[in-house]
């Protein structure tokens, strides 16, 4: 495991906010700097998991919601009805408690478990459709959480993988990539072997292969 010898500034001021809206934003970026060769294209990820709800669709949740009920459209008594199986269920579900709106989540059956008991904690109803839809996960994410210690989503990893991928045809610079979720809600699938050989017909070895062997030693 590296060890990380710079040090770390645990008393530095933090904002105060007056509510958790407020407190959307504003998310850490971190250089996966085991993740691309050494080179002149350097690498950002954006933790967008560090948002209030753990993911960036906080942001047009809160947005949405907000920018209605300042317009009249929401008021009181109002009902908000939206097609999520995701993070932005979650987000729709903590602004609409926030502003005492009654939200209505209508998922699918793929959709995962936590994810569902998030949104249900906030107060949303959960509306469940029969017919899933195909499979969209990536299992290659469990890469970045060797070389980098990042537990991040699906959508994350492909995104870093379009630059790694890439990364020599680019001009030399800084990129953010955004990280959009948390890999925290994929426990269960993607960074499970045999969910990822049963649902996306990945046997272990050709799992092995497209992750490759990694060792990462920063000392």
């Amino acid at each position: 495991m590296p060890l990380h010898l710079e040090p770390v500034e645990l008393n530095a001021p933090h904002p105060r906010h007056r509510s958790v809206l407020e407190a959307i934003g504003d998310t850490p970026l971190i250089e996966p700097t085991g993740f691309l060769p050494r080179g002149p294209v350097q690498v950002f990820l954006k933790l967008e998991a560090s948002n209030p709800g753990g993911s960036a669709k906080d942001r047009p949740a809160a947005t949405l919601i907000e920018a209605a009920v300042r317009s009249g459209r929401l008021r009181r008594g109002s009902v908000v009805i939206e097609s999520s199986s995701g993070n932005m269920g979650i987000g729709l579900a903590q602004a609409c408690v926030w502003y005492g709106l009654r939200f209505v989540c209508v998922v699918d059956v793929r959709a995962q478990p936590g994810t569902l008991a998030a949104i249900r904690a906030l107060g949303a109803e959960i509306d469940t459709v029969t017919v899933p839809e195909g499979h969209d996960q990536n299992p290659l994410a469990a890469r970045l959480l060797r070389t980098d210690a990042l537990l991040v989503g699906g959508s994350a990893w492909g995104v870093l993988q379009a630059v790694r991928t890439c990364h020599r045809r680019l001009p030399p610079g800084q990129y953010v990539a955004i990280g959009a979720d948390s890999g925290h809600r994929y426990l269960d699938t993607v960074f499970d072997d045999d969910w990822v050989e049963e649902a996306l017909g990945c046997p272990p070895g050709r799992l092995a292969r497209l992750v490759g062997q990694i060792s990462v030693n920063r000392l």
